[in-house]
């Protein structure tokens, strides 16, 4: 009876730490288990024969064993997880694994594993875990902005050169979209700290982390990480009269257009005159990652349009920058002598230059780059111009050869001089004055 009470004590000790329905959680059911068989061998007594209480040891030893050895939550249909450095006095601790394109990597399957960025539902850091089969053995991988599926491999199991020759180094960590040379790892939690796992690559025979720069690496050292779930990252587009029914929007993830919107990428700069010129754009077919849009929604009823995007995030940084626009993943102070979409009394809604005062550009938005010192003009404003070759419809006739003045609705002189027939080209839709004539471009 006494072995059994001590088991009991031993059993009784056990620290119930990581349990739960969670991804990659000990079971509930592990601890419901064996709280029952210490409820079982504590209701036995000296008075019940040996063989009872060796049958009760057992049972009880069994249940313990069972609890320390129990299969983890394998991850539900969908979740991802982020893998998050732990590691006390690790310079990238509280850093999850980003997982960063590189087109110079292509020998190593264009992407490296980092530990450099903090943790942002922006960002490239949520993990597909796959059962390889085998028990808390899982292969690991990402989808890609294009839809491509890749995973976690060795170099040396994925043939990658090392140098000249073919390597040999399984402690290497790479990416391969081949699912045959995926790396199988084990993943185990921790029975004393709660948030703790680790990852084992079983063809190094080593426990993943860092050997102290950022790399993400087979080694024993800064190898606690924890396993969370990764969210989406979900961007709201309201669009509203105020503004016309445009907006700008920049997405750290690939997605199809909503019904109803129209998305435009700037190419080039249209005519300039005093200090206004005019933004010419092509139309999207899609919204690709990290690309900033100028959009428009063609319905525009009284209380205006929203637009809900939400997917992973695919960005390794909060600002993106083409020929023409950046777009920002974070809310920002604009930058003096960029641009900002706004709806002012001179020229209606444009982007106009940042001067003294300098707004706010949101998060998941966009601006027009600092173009005067390129151009070699003093631009004020830039027009929302049209597609390709200027506006898209014109109503009311014009006539040729006659040189006319081009005002706003606001009084704004826009173009002086210029042939009648001309007058419009490359103006954005709204309303215009020529002769003292409202004109509308559509």
């Amino acid at each position: 009876f006494e072995k059994l009470s001590a088991l009991i004590a031993t059993a009784e000790g056990v620290e119930f730490i990581n349990v739960g329905d969670g991804a990659l959680q000990i079971p509930v059911s592990a601890q419901t288990a064996l709280e029952e068989a210490i409820e079982t061998a504590s209701a036995l007594s000296e008075e019940n024969t040996e063989e009872e209480l060796n049958a009760a040891m057992e049972a009880l030893q069994t249940a313990v064993d069972a609890y320390y050895s129990a299969e983890l939550n394998a991850p539900s249909e969908g979740v991802r997880l982020k893998i998050t450095n732990t590691t006390s006095g690790f310079d990238y601790a509280g850093n999850p694994v980003t997982y960063v394109y590189n087109d110079d990597n292509a020998d190593d399957g264009y992407y490296s594993l980092s530990w450099s960025l903090e943790s942002s539902d922006d960002y490239a850091q949520s993990f597909v875990f796959t059962s390889t089969g085998v028990k808390n053995q899982y292969y690991i991988g990402f989808v890609d902005e294009d839809g491509t599926e890749r995973f976690v491999c060795t170099q040396a199991g994925a043939g990658y050169a090392d140098g000249s020759s073919v390597s040999t180094r399984t402690d290497r960590l790479r990416v391969t979209t081949d699912s045959e040379k995926a790396l199988a790892f084990d993943v185990s939690v921790s029975y004393e700290t709660e948030g703790l796992w680790t990852l084992y690559n079983t063809e190094a025979e080593g426990y993943v982390g860092s050997n102290g720069d950022s790399g993400f690496y087979t080694s024993d050292l800064y190898a606690e990480l924890s396993l969370d779930v990764a969210a989406k990252k979900e961007v709201t587009l309201s669009l509203t009269d105020k503004s016309e029914y445009y907006g700008t929007l920049i997405l750290p993830y690939p997605s199809e257009l909503p019904s109803g919107l129209t998305a435009y990428c700037l190419y080039s700069l249209g005519d300039t005159y005093d200090g206004v010129t005019t933004l010419l754009y092509t139309e999207a077919s899609v919204l690709e990652a990290n690309t900033p849009y100028v959009v428009y929604a063609n319905e525009e009823p009284e209380e205006g349009l929203s637009y809900v995007f939400s997917d992973y995030g695919l960005a390794v940084q909060d600002q993106y920058v083409d020929d023409y626009m950046t777009g920002t993943l974070v809310s920002m102070t604009a930058v003096e002598g960029t641009f900002v979409l706004q709806n002012q009394e001179s020229n209606g809604l444009a982007f106009y230059i940042v001067e003294d005062v300098k707004p706010t550009v949101g998060a998941n938005r966009a601006y027009v780059n600092e173009i005067s010192s390129t151009t070699g003009l003093n631009i004020r404003a830039c027009l929302l111009g049209g597609e390709e070759n200027g506006q898209t419809g014109v109503e009311s006739a014009v006539a040729v050869g006659e040189l006319v003045k081009v005002y706003s609705l606001g009084g704004v002189l826009l173009r002086e001089d210029v042939d009648e027939s001309e007058a419009l080209s490359g103006l954005p839709r709204g309303i215009y004055i020529i002769g003292g004539n409202k004109v509308a471009v559509k």
